[in-house]
């Protein structure tokens, strides 16, 4: 599992399975110990902190909502900083993911492509990101636990960050707010090479014009009360054959 999580660092998510170095340098983190899941992975991200002569690490896999609440537990030191979307914008980007083969930094198999087709449906996007931020609700209160809502970081970034530096106890520096932009699903690859640093926030409300009538019809009724509670202006939808188109 180690050498795994080694090549994964080293090749990204397709970069194929692990290879005989990635053992044998997971065979020297390890030693003589056999740690349980909550232990190797601590000391994967100690290794990865390290390795880049830092002294935090971060792992920023969206589903990592969902145990948030056993990392929490798991790592005294952990902090679980959660970015809310409208639901709606997610659909919308979801619904494009698929442009990230032609723009995104690392090359993405063609399968990859052809299951992130596959897998998009407005009604499982819309149940995943209700049991995520419903997920996030219930550790609001909790003293490591942070949520963001992404439309105010990528309009008002500075005051953003300034308040998630203080959570994570560090100091605010202006370089942060020169981000590396690196691709999106809402715009072409000539349109990001005109965009290096910053926040991308002209994307906002695209969704409002690009996504189809139905999703937003069935996004709408689904996440409902749960959006509403963040703060996201849903309306009641009327559903109609017409709302496919």
């Amino acid at each position: 599992a180690l050498a795994g999580l080694i090549a994964r660092r080293d090749s990204g998510p397709f970069g194929g399975s692990a290879g005989e170095g990635d053992y044998r340098l997971a065979d020297k983190l390890l030693g003589e110990r056999t740690p349980g899941y909550a232990e190797l992975f601590g000391l994967f991200a100690r290794f990865v902190a390290q390795s880049h002569g830092k002294d935090i690490a971060v792992e920023q896999t969206p589903r990592n909502i969902f145990y948030a609440e056993r990392l929490l537990e798991s790592f005294p030191r952990c902090r679980v900083v959660e970015v809310v979307r409208d639901p709606r914008a997610v659909l919308y980007s979801q619904r494009r993911r698929w442009r990230v083969r032609f723009s995104g930094p690392r090359p993405v198999p063609l399968m990859q492509t052809f299951r992130v087709i596959v897998n998009y449906h407005a009604v499982t996007t819309s149940l995943l990101w209700k049991r995520a931020a419903a997920t996030g609700v219930k550790l609001q209160s909790h003293p490591r636990f942070c949520s963001i809502r992404y439309e105010q970081l990528v309009t008002e970034p500075e005051p953003v960050l300034r308040d998630l530096c203080r959570f994570l106890g560090l100091e605010f520096e202006p370089a942060m707010l020169q981000a590396p932009f690196t691709t999106s699903s809402t715009r072409s690859g000539r349109d990001i090479a005109g965009l290096t640093r910053g926040f991308y926030n002209t994307a906002v409300s695209k969704w409002e014009r690009g996504l189809p009538r139905g999703d937003r019809a069935l996004c709408e009724m689904i996440v409902g009360e749960t959006a509403t509670r963040l703060g996201y202006d849903i309306s009641s939808p009327v559903f109609y054959p017409g709302h496919m188109i």
